[in-house]
């Protein structure tokens, strides 16, 4: 995994009024009962300057997130 400099894995989702995460996995939404939850990034991601991952992506193995989205 490569993160490059101001990536961002958010863990907290402020913005809603109900924060408990959850995540969408192959067209089936799971409920984590968690109010932080980071991303889950698979072996050989690339991550680029300034992204952002809202809580609860998944990144399969070798994805890679363009800079700045």
């Amino acid at each position: 995994m490569n993160l490059e400099a101001g990536s961002i894995l958010a863990n907290h989702r402020n913005e809603l009024p109900d924060p408990t995460i959850v995540i969408l996995y192959e067209g089936t939404s799971i409920e984590t009962g968690a109010l932080k939850f980071g991303a889950i990034v698979g072996d050989g991601c690339r991550i680029g300057s300034n992204a952002v991952l809202a809580p609860g992506t998944i990144l399969p193995a070798k994805t890679v997130v363009q800079r700045l989205s």
